[in-house]
């Protein structure tokens, strides 16, 4: 499959260069190789792979084959998270809400993980420490957001 994958993703296929990536990553049919792996990550992330994006994002996250970038997670969470990869929306609504990578935000943790939710991906863990630090003046922002959301990504 790897071989397969490697040809694919020469020819410009993101979701061959994601799975090629995934592979090389975790060390499944090819030599375990995270950093070889960030290229193949990079291409099909910029190719607007969502997926990728994640893959991408928990790389810097982690500090597995790159140097661990809060900034650079955060990023890529974003970026995935915009197209909808539900994953990203939770490490990013926790991002938020740690400051950890971008500026502590307490209504952009509650708004992501709202839409995550919406989305069948919850986090429960960081519900329970997000929710009681949310006033009401902060839920009606996050209310409004996850409405502007819910428009803006639903088919017309």
């Amino acid at each position: 499959a790897a071989s397969y994958f490697r040809k694919a993703a020469e020819k410009g296929q993101a979701d061959a260069a994601y799975n090629l990536g995934l592979m090389m990553v975790e060390g499944t049919g090819v030599e375990k190789h995270p950093a070889g792996a960030l290229e193949f990550f990079q291409f099909a992330a910029a190719e607007g792979l969502a997926e990728a994006q994640t893959a991408l994002a928990f790389l810097y996250a982690n500090g597995t084959g790159v140097e661990k970038s809060d900034e650079k997670a955060a990023t890529w969470f974003n970026e995935a998270a915009l197209r909808g990869d539900t994953l990203a929306q939770t490490r990013l609504a926790r991002m938020y809400f740690l400051g950890k990578g971008v500026e502590k935000d307490l209504m952009a943790a509650y708004t992501w993980l709202s839409i995550a939710r919406a989305g069948g991906q919850d986090d429960p863990e960081l519900a329970a420490l997000l929710e009681p630090e949310m006033t009401p003046e902060l839920l009606v922002q996050a209310e409004e957001a996850l409405k502007d959301w819910e428009a803006a990504t639903l088919p017309q």
